[in-house]
């Protein structure tokens, strides 16, 4: 495994980027922000380099490669008695975008006009490149020991053939509990993680539908630890259904 300071380059697989028919790239001005926002990193110290795709992803054909369901995942975990976590370094940046797709991804600074060779954060299909590669890369390891992980190095070996690299800082080895995803993995099984827990008894009383909706999806990550989640929250369903039957007819001509 490389253990170079900077992200891998897989030879995998590439991004490619498929706008829509009858459409063609947008241009936007830079944005203006304060110096104080130009300062702003992650937890870790780094920086946190983020652009505004919006506009490219509203022509972009999505992909439709699904991801992992979060459930499938818990449910192969819940008997592991050691858990481990690997964590790609920049994982995004480690997939080269495709000579056709770099100039639909170029950005414009005060600075003057760049463009990215590889992969960018926010791009719409990001996430199912990346799932794809891990898929390709990983192969039979998935669903057996790369979620139980309990051969690391085959996982690791797997890794290294496709020129991949880890962040050992965020990397987790042979722990016994762990949080993963919202959740709490332990030998004694799985729970909800008090920390987000704290997020929904702390939501303020929805008044628009969107507050009512981001609500509903806040409580439905967690609807297998509540008993009659289904019963509970029908008013609210209801209440999106008339809210949204109301909106329909009020369109209509």
């Amino acid at each position: 495994m490389s253990l170079l300071p900077h992200p891998g380059r897989t030879n995998i697989l590439q991004h490619h980027i498929d706008i829509e028919p009858g459409n063609k790239p947008r241009n936007s001005v830079p944005c203006r922000y304060a110096a104080a926002r130009r300062k702003r990193r992650k937890k870790d110290g780094t920086v946190r380099f983020c652009i505004d795709y919006r506009k490219l992803n509203e022509i972009t054909i999505r992909d439709a490669y699904p991801l992992p369901r979060i459930d499938d995942i818990l449910n192969t975990l819940q008997h592991a008695q050691f858990l481990s976590t690997l964590d790609l370094r920049f994982g995004y940046w480690q997939v080269e975008m495709d000579k056709e797709s770099k100039p639909l991804i170029a950005f414009v600074t005060d600075k003057g006009l760049f463009e990215c060779t590889v992969m960018s954060f926010g791009l719409t299909n990001a996430p199912a490149t990346l799932q794809r590669l891990m898929v390709i890369v990983l192969g039979g390891l998935k669903w057996e020991c790369c979620l139980h992980l309990q051969d690391l190095q085959k996982a690791f070996l797997a890794l290294a053939d496709a020129n991949i690299t880890l962040k050992s800082s965020k990397c987790n080895f042979c722990r016994p509990k762990m949080k993963y995803l919202g959740h709490i993995i332990a030998p004694g099984g799985i729970k909800s993680d008090s920390d987000l827990i704290s997020t929904v008894t702390k939501f303020t009383q929805p008044t628009k539908t969107k507050e009512v909706q981001a609500f509903l999806g806040l409580t439905g990550y967690y609807r297998r630890f509540i008993e009659n989640y289904a019963k509970i929250v029908e008013p609210l369903i209801k209440l999106l259904r008339t809210t949204q039957s109301t909106t329909l007819r009020s369109s209509l001509p």
